[in-house]
């Protein structure tokens, strides 16, 4: 789950550290909070609450194929990595989105899957850069 990325992020070796760079933008991310990692530590743990209530409601969404909540959800995804300059999470967010407002969830399953992938990722690599 998203809230295991903590865990999983003292686990991070010199090797996953590299690709953590194309996650997020470190250097973007820590100029937009002025080098002020606990005030990006406090916004990561909202940010890892949030995605802990609106990740099941937006799996629910997609396998119900709720096309408007869909929509709802992944805005809310969207505007909350981005927050972090999380790029390729922002896209696939963008992508499930998309698919909501044109009426048609039954291929977001598998968007969903790589959104969820890239939500661990990105919350792991900001647990990493808080506690550098």
């Amino acid at each position: 789950t998203v809230a295991d990325a903590d865990q999983e992020s003292s686990m991070t070796s010199e090797g996953s550290n590299t690709s953590n760079h194309s996650v997020f933008d470190a250097a973007g991310l820590m100029e937009e909070f002025d080098g002020d990692k606990d005030m990006l530590t406090r916004m990561l743990e909202i940010f890892q609450r949030d995605c802990d209530e609106r990740l099941p409601r937006l799996r629910a969404a997609v396998e119900a194929e709720d096309a408007a909540a869909v929509t709802a959800e992944a805005h809310a995804f969207k505007g909350g990595v981005g927050n972090f300059f999380a790029t390729a999470s922002f896209q696939t967010a963008q992508i499930l989105e998309s698919m909501g407002h044109n009426g048609d969830v039954t291929q977001a399953g598998p968007v969903l899957a790589k959104l969820e992938s890239e939500m661990t990722e990105l919350i792991s690599a900001l647990v990493g850069l808080t506690e550098d």
